[in-house]
């Protein structure tokens, strides 16, 4: 994987006579959460190419398609997972990592930092600082964001009341949740 900063200029060279694919993956200014934050110059880094493949041409493919939004939202997020896992932060942000899967495999539990923390081993206020510094966020507004992201999914695919969303995503009410979900898409 090659990783280029905004406006760092670049070229390739082939070494071979190996026919190259190549996928592009693209934050446009200002995003919110770019995997590349970190990255000062231009890296390269070692990576399997193949999850990334098969992702994009699903996503390729669901695009075509043109009615699963959820689909192409979940593919689109995956993909930006594997982004991330791509930089040189891996010890960074990829440290992260195993808490965001477990938050995203149990989303309507009611976590708190300290339980998130310990998830990595590290405590609150270290864990606090290493997603402000590599996600621009505290750790409880990235739950909040993935509640919403999975929120907004649901909404769109499946036949499933406000409460019952509400209630899947960890939140006790449709106010509380319907005040949450209006923050972050507002």
């Amino acid at each position: 994987a090659y990783l280029t900063p905004a406006l760092t200029p670049h070229h390739y060279r082939a070494v071979s006579r190996d026919p190259w694919q190549l996928v592009w993956i693209t934050y446009e200014p200002p995003h919110e959460s770019t995997p590349l934050l970190d990255v000062r110059a231009a890296t390269l880094t070692k990576v399997d190419p193949k999850p990334l493949y098969h992702l994009v041409m699903g996503l390729f493919y669901a695009q075509l398609a043109g009615r699963d939004l959820a689909l192409i939202e979940s593919l689109t997020d995956t993909i930006e997972q594997l982004a991330y896992r791509c930089t040189p932060a891996h010890t960074g942000a990829g440290r992260l990592w195993p808490i965001w899967q477990a938050v995203d495999a149990d989303l309507a539990r009611p976590w708190t930092v300290d339980e998130l923390g310990q998830l990595i081993g590290v405590s609150d206020e270290h864990l606090r600082r290493l997603c402000v510094k590599h996600l621009g966020r505290s750790p409880m507004a990235q739950v909040t964001l993935m509640r919403m992201r999975r929120a907004a999914s649901l909404l769109r695919s499946r036949p499933l009341k406000v409460d019952a969303v509400a209630e899947l995503v960890g939140y006790a009410d449709r106010f509380g949740f319907a005040s949450a979900f209006r923050r972050v898409y507002n």
